[in-house]
């Protein structure tokens, strides 16, 4: 027996329901997270007369090969798409600056977190205005890269919560956003989500049931993933759980039921809270990153300043004065990182006013 269709092993995945064999999909196509091609599945008919596809009926003459979007499904599970979460916040904060986040790509806990099998979740935590955004931002740029030149790698989902938002701030939304970055990506995994939809429709992803509906289909997908022995890992980043408003506990109990497999992998920040502290304590596969610890602090202090001098150089103001840079550099060390940007497309236009205002 292929040793690909063998039931997986108690190493792999907790859940019970993760643990079914699957029958093999066709080799499907990897789209990059940018792309936005609408997964389809293929039906094959001999004959004439009236085929069921799913919901309604389609009319066939002859010996076709048919592609049938999953347009609706994948509408309704739409509730944001991550990627433009990702751009619209990178924008909000003016640019994503690789020296505010480069130094954790060489950080001991991330590289046994990318390298080791054995480390498969690392819990990035630290108080306001530490970057932490950001660095998942850079995180996510270059695990993409690295995906992308070499297809046979992985796939990448990833989540961004706001507790302000009422699409981004619960459990139930974050497992819509990965679940749809992973079929956008992996088409043949839309079957998982298509065969509950056919029968609940739209509120398969809104009605009281949600959650239990979508965490099936998560590990259901997940377990699709591990059988294919083209794809070495699953990873997944889930930035602001403590924005996590509704079913925090349920979403946390999941992931660390998943990381019981060395291919898929977890990055999570947060701010640090006590229940969160509890649910993803240090294990032999889990490890933290605090961002208040000293050699981690220093790190930090220089990715906020980096931040802050490129933001200020590119100021009209500052170019033909380089003391007055200086000095406002000097001012902005006392504002909060998440204001630097505020601050600065607050100052007015022109020598005479900004002098005016540092007065």
């Amino acid at each position: 027996m292929d040793s690909r269709s063998k039931r997986l092993g108690s190493d792999e995945l907790a859940p019970a329901y993760i643990g079914r064999p699957k029958k093999r999909q066709a080799t499907p196509t990897l789209v990059s997270p940018h792309s936005h091609h609408e997964p389809a599945s293929q039906v094959y008919h001999s004959g004439t007369g009236n085929q069921n596809v799913g919901p309604g009926n389609i009319i066939i003459e002859g010996n076709q090969i048919l592609e049938i979007p999953h347009s609706q499904c994948l509408a309704d599970l739409r509730s944001t798409d991550p990627r433009h979460d990702k751009s619209r916040i990178q924008n909000a904060k003016g640019y994503l600056l690789k020296e505010s986040y480069c130094w954790i790509l060489d950080h001991a806990d991330f590289q046994k977190w990318r390298h080791d099998p054995n480390h498969r979740l690392l819990w990035i935590k630290g108080d306001p205005s530490k970057g932490k955004t950001m660095l998942l931002c850079g995180i996510v740029e270059e695990m993409e890269k690295e995906l992308e030149s070499n297809t046979d790698a992985g796939v990448l989902s990833f989540f961004f919560c706001q507790a302000t938002d009422l699409r981004i701030n619960n459990a139930t939304a974050v497992l819509r956003g990965l679940i749809y970055m992973l079929v956008t990506q992996k088409q043949s995994l839309i079957s998982h989500v298509q065969k509950q939809y056919d029968h609940a429709g739209k509120s398969l992803f809104e009605d009281a049931n949600a959650w239990v509906a979508l965490s099936k289909i998560f590990c259901d997908i997940l377990s699709d993933i591990l059988q294919d022995s083209s794809l070495q890992s699953a990873y997944f980043f889930v930035d602001a759980l403590d924005e996590c408003e509704t079913g925090l506990p349920q979403l946390l109990d999941l992931i660390v039921r998943t990381c019981s497999s060395s291919r898929v992998k977890w990055i999570l920040s947060s701010r640090y809270r006590d229940d969160i502290d509890r649910m993803l304590k240090p294990t032999e596969s889990r490890a933290r990153l605090s961002l208040e610890l000293k050699e981690n602090a220093e790190q930090v202090s220089h990715a906020v300043n980096a931040y802050i001098e490129y933001h200020v150089s590119k100021l009209e103001a500052f170019k033909s004065d380089p003391n007055l840079q200086v000095e406002v550099l000097d001012m902005l060390q006392e504002v909060h990182s998440w204001e630097v940007l505020k601050v600065l497309n607050d100052i007015p236009p022109g020598l005479k006013p900004l002098y005016s205002r540092m007065m």
